[in-house]
């Protein structure tokens, strides 16, 4: 065997102690030398391995014709590591990927029908491969590629800056686009009303409004035949659970069953994204259908796993519907309309309490949830300006108050509902829903609410970006007339329910900074999508669903814990028991200048004598302690008598403050129209003090007269409790 190609320094040089070899992938001269060499040596740096040591392990991750080259190499010719590492490189140079510039990115184009999020994804699997790429090409070529639409246009009338922007504004149209996608696949599944016959499509011309077509015709949606793929596996083949397969797959994560599953079929744009797999973890079909699935827990239950989940004894298939005397199952429940793809689940499933323990109402269909929010201690309804609200004003035409939507269930409340003993002491509507990912608890009901409100403490519990927020103009006005400002809307999917009877709405929320013992206020634009249907004296509400009629009822523990939150905050009591707070509170009367209240100011306990700054002013004196010594006091006269332009007597003796500091200028685009303010005509008693007020402030010079009158607004007068008017 040849002599490596070292030096005797590097041949002689002993292993450290308990060395082992890092775990590096071997080279055979294909691939990026370069990418194998940062490898090679940031293993070996990591535990501080000297160079010698290094050169002599570098043989030993290489095989095929990297490793003919090494031992090809002269004997004693490398004496350092550089100097392997050069040699090296130049020799497989010629492996190296050919390096991209920002320059590709220009033929990366959208392909007609491509969805944004597809394109995203392939633009940026490209971009990650170029090596410092420049931020104003790639934006560039990204603009570039766009297909012709509304988010072409939107982004070419206000152009990125920076890459920061672009992405943004990318992530808008993504979620822009996913809502479109969705309204799209619910309009589609909604039945249309035939003009010549007067009935709607979709439905049976028995009468019996069931929503569906007769057996032997095959009306399935789109979605019914790219989701199906593969037939699913019969029941009769595998073996009989005692519950549902979420159940055992929860089971499976704890006990570290699950194995990873494999990749869906298809692209994911043609998926039904109202399906949803927790095994999976993606849209497409329910979990209750995944064929992998059936498999894995057919696997376990194989290999002695899973036992408790058999079901004992013979007999009825799972999910099979039971039949009696008493005629068909189908005449006592009411079927799913055709747009529904969640058949209905087993009813002896459906009072199972959910997959996190929790009794009573839960959502039960929670996919990748990232926590829970439990404990967080007028709007845009119209429109968001005076011409928006007008017109939706306008549109309320009694006439066109049928809506085109007819529910093909039948919503009642009777005897078969139970009524809460909480219905006797008048408590709120208090739920929970799920919200990006968050099971968010104390959700309060609130039918007199135009908007759906969420408050600041919960925005940033969703860990939600501040970027998402859209500016809203038009205030909240509560009881009693209380104003707040919000800090903007935000748009979020909100799922409400239990699955399979649950329905999941985009909802705009206008996001509030105030003290709350709840998470979210849902009002009547959440109640009207939902079209549900409130009882105050059962304390629940109801909605159709593709699967019937959901039932969503109070949670009473967090109602109960908000209203005594919001007595305590409220209550009169509190400010009666601690009334020194009291003295910290500053009414808005009290800074009124022109009110003469007397405060008492700390006096000298010494004796002081006066004497005037300027002799030709005798009125206008300052005092000083008799108890300083002479040439003391003298200085201190001298001083105050040098400096007697310090001193205001009077309004005008004030030396203005530098025009730079107190006057600013707006921004304003000088093509907009200025707007004019009517003139509003003065009472006598306004005039008056209107008058009084500017003969105050013109002399002292902190208001001057202008000829602007298109700028100027008409002056606001206010009858303070004192009788004194503020201007």
């Amino acid at each position: 065997m040849r002599a490596p190609p070292f030096t005797d320094d590097i041949n002689e040089e002993r292993l450290p102690p308990n060395f082992k070899l890092p775990a590096i992938p071997s080279y055979d001269g294909r691939g990026d030398p370069e990418d194998h060499i940062h490898a090679f040596i940031s293993a070996f740096r990591l535990y501080c391995i000297p160079d010698p040591v290094i050169c002599r392990a570098f043989p030993v991750f290489l095989r095929g014709t990297a490793r003919k080259w090494f031992w090809g190499l002269e004997p004693r010719s490398i004496s350092t590591l550089g100097e392997l590492v050069e040699r090296f490189l130049h020799r497989f140079i010629s492996s190296r990927p050919t390096t991209r510039t920002s320059a590709y990115l220009l033929n990366m184009q959208q392909n007609p029908g491509e969805s944004l999020r597809s394109y995203v994804q392939r633009f940026h699997e490209e971009s990650v491969q170029i090596p410092d790429p420049n931020e104003q090409v790639t934006i560039a070529a990204f603009t570039h590629g766009l297909v012709s639409g509304v988010f072409n246009t939107g982004i070419h009338k206000k152009y990125p800056r920076t890459l920061h922007e672009l992405w943004l504004k990318v992530e808008k149209g993504i979620q822009a686009e996913d809502l479109n996608r969705m309204k799209k696949e619910v309009q589609t599944a909604r039945p249309r009303a035939d003009p010549r016959r007067g009935k709607e499509v979709g439905r049976s011309e028995t009468g019996t409004g069931s929503g569906f077509q007769s057996p032997g015709r095959d009306r399935r949606s789109v979605f019914d035949r790219i989701s199906k793929g593969k037939s699913p596996i019969p029941e009769s083949e595998l073996t009989p659970l005692n519950t549902t397969r979420s159940r055992v797959l929860s089971v499976m994560e704890q006990n570290n069953l699950e194995k990873a599953p494999p990749k869906m079929f298809g692209s994911k744009d043609k998926r039904n994204s109202n399906l949803y797999c927790l095994y999976h973890r993606d849209i497409g079909h329910e979990t209750e259908n995944c064929n992998d699935l059936k498999k894995e827990i057919e696997n376990l239950i194989r290999q002695g796993h899973l036992k408790q989940f058999i079901r004992r004894g013979g007999g009825q298939k799972r999910n099979e519907p039971r039949r009696d005397n008493r005629g068909d199952q189908r005449r006592d429940e009411r079927r799913p309309s055709r747009s529904s793809c969640r058949p209905p689940e087993d009813p002896r499933e459906t009072k199972r309490p959910p997959r996190d323990g929790s009794s009573g109402h839960g959502l039960g269909y929670r996919p990748n949830i990232a926590g829970v929010i439990n404990i967080i201690i007028g709007g845009q309804t119209g429109g968001d300006s005076q011409n928006s609200r007008k017109r939706t004003y306008r549109q309320a035409n009694p006439d066109q108050a049928e809506s085109s939507f007819r529910l093909s269930e039948v919503i009642t409340y009777g005897p078969s509902d139970p009524v809460p003993a909480a219905s006797s002491s008048h408590e709120a509507l208090v739920i929970e829903i799920l919200t990006n990912n968050y099971v968010v608890k104390k959700v309060y009901i609130d039918p007199g609410s135009s908007v759906d409100v969420k408050y600041l403490r919960t925005f940033e519990s969703l860990k939600l970006a501040r970027e998402r927020m859209t500016p809203v103009r038009t205030p909240l006005v509560g009881f009693g007339g209380h104003v707040v400002h919000p800090e903007g809307m935000v748009a979020l999917t909100v799922t409400v329910g239990r699955h399979p009877r649950c329905r999941t709405i985009p909802v705009n929320f206008v996001v509030v900074k105030a003290d709350s013992p709840y998470n979210l206020l849902l009002g009547r634009p959440t109640l009207n999508a939902l079209r549900a249907v409130y009882s105050t004296y059962h304390l629940i509400f109801k909605f159709p669903t593709p699967a019937g009629v959901a039932e969503v009822s109070r949670d009473v523990c967090a109602a109960r814990e908000c209203y005594l939150a919001t007595l305590q905050a409220a209550s009169p009591s509190t400010s009666r028991a601690r009334p020194e707070k009291r003295s910290n509170i500053l009414s808005i009367d009290s800074i009124d200048p022109q009110r003469a209240e007397k405060i008492p100011r700390l006096e000298t306990g010494d004796e002081v004598e006066e004497f005037p700054l300027d002799p030709t002013k005798p009125d206008q004196t300052v005092r000083v302690g008799t108890r300083l010594p002479g040439p003391t006091k003298r200085d201190m006269v001298d001083l105050l008598r040098k400096y007697r332009d310090v001193f205001a007597w009077a309004a005008e003796e004030v030396q203005g403050v530098p025009q730079h500091l107190m006057i600013h200028e707006l921004n304003v685009d000088p093509q907009v129209r200025p707007v004019k303010q009517k003139r509003r005509h003065l009472g006598l008693e306004r005039s008056r003090a209107v008058g009084e007020e500017v003969d105050k402030l013109l002399p002292a010079k902190i208001i001057r007269e202008v000829q602007y009158p298109t700028w100027l607004s008409n002056p606001v007068m206010v009858k303070k409790d004192t009788g004194v008017w503020r201007m």
